[in-house]
This record gives structure tokens, sequence and C-alpha cells, in this order.
């Protein structure tokens, strides 16, 4: 009796990729910006032998309400993405997933917690307020503001 063993074939390897489930993004980190309270950027270890797309999630921390990123945002290659619209001086948890980047195959296991917190809001975005008493031995206080447009262009 013997055997013979057929050598490999790229068809078969090819195929094989799909049926990999792979590893979770490693060393998934949020990075604050100090000028931009509003924003986190998320970032990672890529993979060196396989081409990933990737999903990524966050909320507040404490929270059980995750949003998503749209995949239309995260399909293509990218190093690191930028959350935005997030509130000031909150910390927020974020976690990603990753799968072929043809999306073919199966989705990893969601990464561990990675965890930081938003900048405060810069001073200069405070509403300046005054207060204006009519008139002696009354009661009604008048409350006067400036409000301050923010600007954001994407």
């Amino acid at each position: 009796l013997s055997l013979h063993f057929l050598p490999e074939t790229p068809l078969i390897s090819v195929f094989s990729l799909f049926l990999v489930k792979p590893n979770p993004p490693s060393n998934v980190m949020l990075i604050p910006e100090a000028n931009f309270s509003m924003s986190l950027i998320v970032n990672w270890t890529h993979s060196f032998y396989l081409k990933l797309k990737y999903n990524i999630r966050y909320c507040q921390a404490g929270s059980s309400v995750w949003n998503e990123v749209p995949q239309s945002a995260t399909e293509s290659y990218i190093e690191s993405f930028r959350l935005q619209f997030l509130q000031p001086y909150t910390d927020y948890v974020v976690q990603m997933r990753c799968i072929n980047q043809k999306g073919i195959g199966y989705w990893s296991d969601w990464s561990p917690n990675a965890t930081a917190r938003t900048p405060e809001a810069s001073k200069s975005l405070k509403s300046d307020l005054w207060r204006v008493y009519e008139e002696k031995n009354n009661t009604v206080v008048k409350l006067i503001w400036k409000v301050k447009c923010l600007l954001m262009f994407v």
C-alpha cells in the first residue's frame, strides 16, 4: 500500500483563508488629542499576513448601548480611525473585530475593551453669562448670554 500526496495548490490555499476565523485586532488603543474634546483616535496593530476589514463599536463607559461605526467607513485599508461628535470629558470604551477583506468567512471575536477620556472642552467654547437685577428687593433676575458657534468641517 502506498500513499501519494498531491502538492498544495493555490486554489486550496486561497479557499482555506476564507474558512479561518481571524484573531481579534491586537493592541487596540484610544488616543485623546488635546485640542479635540469631541473625538478620540482608535489605533491598533494590523495583521502582517492577512488583508482584513474592521468593525468598530464604542459606548460611554458604564453603558451597555453600543454605537457601531458604519462598515463603509472601515472597509478599505485604514491604519486608524477618528471617532467624532463625542461628549467632552467623558470616558469611552471601544472594541474591534475583523474579517477577511472580501467579507467572506467568519468575523473574529471582539477585542478586549480599550478605554480613554475625551479632553475637556476648550474654555473659549463656554458662553458668557451675566445676571442683571432689575430693582432692589425684587426676586426676578434677568440672565443674558452670548452664544458662541462652533463650526466643524469634515
